[in-house]
């Protein structure tokens, strides 16, 4: 489980890193984004 779930954390904090870098955003915005793209994941998934 823990094995699965590292590479998906690398990957938020990648994309947490190129919204802040690519848009400009401040951290916390960019954290409210991608948790609004996880949850809308979590709902298409569920």
């Amino acid at each position: 489980m823990v094995v699965n779930r590292l590479p998906d954390e690398i990957r938020f904090f990648r994309i947490i890193r190129r919204l802040v870098n690519g848009n400009h955003l401040p951290l916390t915005a960019a954290i409210q984004k991608l948790k609004h793209i996880v949850s809308d994941q979590i709902s298409a998934e569920g």
